[in-house]
């Protein structure tokens, strides 16, 4: 899934955003992230198709606060995958969330479900 936000001005001048992918999918970035289990209770992992660093996770409601950061500083993903801190997953209550992460080929949007 794809959006793209459009500004009108009170003066009626129109300006679209860039077009932002938001299902977590590879968009020809070269990596994909997917997160296991889904839904989760306690803990979470995030595996990558390609090797690289996290530099932000966010865990965020469906219309883009962020709830928590589920990491402090930089981590590495290798092939077998990063579990955030997962105190931080424990304390949220149970529902739909998106898990953001951040890299330097740019942001990926994963749904995530609670459960209690």
């Amino acid at each position: 899934m794809y959006y793209r936000l459009r500004q009108r001005d009170n003066d009626g001048r129109e300006k679209l955003s860039a077009v932002i992918s938001v299902n977590g999918k590879n968009s020809g970035r070269g990596n994909s992230f997917a997160l296991s289990p889904n839904p989760f209770n306690k803990s979470l992992l995030i595996t990558s198709e390609v090797p690289g660093t996290i530099i932000n996770l966010e865990l965020t409601d469906l219309e883009g606060r962020v709830i928590t950061p589920l990491i402090s500083k930089p981590a590495e993903i290798g092939v077998s995958g990063f579990a955030p801190e997962s105190e931080k997953l424990h304390s949220v209550p149970a529902g739909m969330y998106i898990i953001r992460v951040y890299t330097a080929e740019g942001v990926w949007n994963l749904k995530a479900v609670k459960e209690q």
